[in-house]
């Protein structure tokens, strides 16, 4: 898993919208190397929201879901071909 090619931040580029309200539906990407993970599950408390690849730009692959949680600090988990697992914490917003 190529750790250097994650990212995700609570711009207008991975949180649309930017700066949604509390339990507002947002749309959530996520970059990846391309053909690098299988698929992102984001972990909001007890809930679990899984993001597929919709899109290929160059050398990453962007997951994305329509979730809808209360805004917190998240785990992201990763899985790779190879069934390896990592966990990212992350503020998503």
């Amino acid at each position: 898993m190529n750790r250097e090619a994650l990212f995700c931040d609570g711009t207008g580029d991975y949180v649309i919208p930017a700066e949604p309200e509390i339990n507002e539906k947002v749309v959530l990407r996520f970059r990846t190397a391309h053909n690098d993970v299988d698929e992102v599950k984001l972990h909001a408390g007890e809930q679990i929201y899984t993001l597929w690849k919709m899109q290929t730009t160059g050398e990453f692959d962007f997951m994305r879901s329509n979730i809808s949680w209360e805004l917190s600090r998240s785990a992201i988990i990763l899985r790779s071909r190879k069934e390896q697992r990592s966990a990212i914490s992350a503020g998503m917003v």
